[in-house]
């Protein structure tokens, strides 16, 4: 039997099989069984305590889109921060924006934000309960 026929059989098992079979146990690949977790992106990143871009991440949320005055009124309530000059959160958001980590829209002739729902998957490996347990053996001295 030539490399041709390993080859067909092997195709044949790719095609066939369905996504999520497993592979037989005397192949040479191996697979390990994953686990698969869904999250948001948001829970993972973290912005430095008290930025800029800290307090325009805390005051926008998923659904609602919010206006640069609504952002303003937001962090001063949550945060007790006054910023002198709108236009100095403009080029933090901006840099969001950009990042694809919040939507912007301009209707009524004014721009809005909002975040964008970032999902991920973590794909992990499952892991086997094992116990170790450890012998301790003594020499019984007579």
């Amino acid at each position: 039997m030539g490399i041709f026929y390993y080859l067909k059989q092997f195709l044949k098992n790719v095609f066939t099989a369905p996504a999520n079979a497993s592979v037989p146990a005397d192949s040479i690949y191996t697979e390990q069984a994953v686990m698969e977790k869904i999250h948001s992106l948001w829970d993972y990143i973290s912005f430095t305590t008290h930025s800029q871009a800290f307090h325009i991440c805390n005051v926008l949320g998923f659904e609602e889109w919010v206006s640069m005055d609504e952002i303003l009124r937001r962090i001063k309530e949550l945060f007790g921060a006054k910023y002198q000059n709108e236009r100095s959160l403009y080029p933090y958001i901006k840099t969001l924006v950009d990042c694809n980590l919040l939507e912007t829209t301009g209707f009524g002739g004014k721009k809005h934000w909002r975040k964008k729902e970032l999902l991920i998957r973590i794909e992990e490996p499952k892991q086997k309960n094992t116990t170790i347990t450890t012998v301790i053996a003594s020499k019984n001295r007579q």
